[in-house]
């Protein structure tokens, strides 16, 4: 048993692919388990914490691929030399058991297949975040010609100037009208703008005030920018369910830091309300 213990560990270390995984499983689920530890604080808090371990998980392919190789000496006993291979054979990605020349290089065949074996799986990694990706792209292109089609609505835009003021916005948010917004919504970063239905024109001027602040907490805490970014780590990570868990996670505290913002100026059960008579929030 020890033997095909340490036959694995060395296969495992060997591996960057397996290395990134594991990797990505533990930063992940310390997010959520560090997001769980903070139910009982702000939702920005828990948000952050799962903005950190994503921040993170952008970075580890880059990290990996850059960081220099560690060697990890394991000791064996002198009735496992015959079993396990040497160990630079093993750290050098010789399959245990391979034959091997007086330079310590496999035969050409078993390099080959594990070449295309590693071929192979890179290419199911690409296809499938690019797959992935695809959802995000149509999203932007739809939000794109939507704020292109949309008009300007000068009634909303000075209730917005104003309490863009009130919250510390110094950027001008636009406030556009289009009849294909299923509801208010916040996009780009650099010019943002406010897509609202054409029927927000008969909201009641509170109904009107709670969902602008809704929207410009979105834009003050530049959440467009930071799903996007995350959706392009879901993208990279495709097959990991626990990073769709925290993406999850992550969009839905987004959505109660800002809904914290419309109850310091609301009532909650009004807002409630609100909340659950509109077919579509956000």
């Amino acid at each position: 048993m020890m033997p095909f213990i340490q036959e694995t560990m060395l296969a495992v270390s060997n591996s960057l692919a397996t290395l990134l995984v594991a990797k990505v499983t533990f930063v992940t689920a310390l997010g959520l388990i560090g997001a769980w530890l903070a139910r009982r604080n702000r939702a920005a808090v828990r948000h952050a914490i799962l903005a950190a371990a994503f921040g993170v998980l952008l970075t580890l392919p880059i990290a990996s691929i850059l960081a220099p190789q560690v060697r990890v000496a394991v000791l064996v006993g002198e009735q496992d030399r015959a079993v396990l291979p040497p160990l630079d054979a093993a750290i050098d990605g010789i399959p245990p058991g391979a034959a091997t020349d007086g330079r310590g290089v496999t035969s050409g065949t078993q390099q080959s297949s594990k070449s295309s074996l590693s071929a192979l799986l890179m290419m199911g990694w690409i296809a499938g975040a690019m797959l992935s990706l695809l959802p995000m792209i149509v999203g932007l292109w739809r939000m794109r010609s939507l704020r292109r089609a949309g008009f300007p609505w000068a009634g909303g835009q000075s209730i917005v100037d104003g309490l863009a003021r009130e919250a510390g916005i110094h950027r001008r948010v636009e406030v556009l009208l289009h009849e294909a917004s299923p509801g208010p919504m916040t996009c780009d970063l650099w010019h943002p703008a406010i897509v609202l239905s054409p029927d927000a024109q008969t909201w009641e001027e509170e109904e009107l005030s709670r969902a602008l602040v809704h929207e410009l907490e979105h834009v003050r805490r530049s959440d467009w920018v930071s799903q996007c970014s995350v959706r392009a780590a879901c993208a990279v990570y495709w097959f990991h369910p626990l990073v769709w868990m925290a993406w999850r996670q992550l969009a839905l505290e987004a959505e109660r830091s800002c809904d914290d913002a419309v109850l310091r100026r609301s009532e909650g059960t009004v807002y409630a309300d609100q909340l659950v008579t509109w077919p579509v929030w956000p």
